[in-house]
């Protein structure tokens, strides 16, 4: 994921604190690894993907180990009138359309 550089470091905790690991609402909120793992193991992100429960699951956690989360100088300079970012999604096999 590229995303502008305020989402980075707000991700990587800094001055907002350590977001590595989250496992409760507070830390799962703002942690864009686990927000973007949560979308597409549940199609969304709403109150249901906060609880802790769901945020501490195996397969979230798994999947949130895998997200990778760098700045965009494109997207910065558009921050804060605009909250861009891209995902792009790489998998193990070849996935034929």
């Amino acid at each position: 994921m590229r995303c502008f550089q305020t989402g980075v470091s707000i991700r990587r905790g800094r001055s907002f604190g350590p977001k590595d690991h989250p496992e409760i609402k507070e830390q799962g909120d703002y942690n864009l690894k686990y927000l973007v793992a949560a979308a597409l193991l549940d199609d969304q992100v709403g109150p249901a993907q906060l609880e802790e429960l769901r945020i501490q699951a195996p397969d979230a956690q798994a999947l949130l180990a895998c997200v990778e989360v760098h700045p965009d100088e494109r997207f910065s300079v558009r921050y804060p009138r605009e909250l861009s970012a891209a995902i792009t999604i790489r998998t193990k096999t070849i996935v034929s359309l």
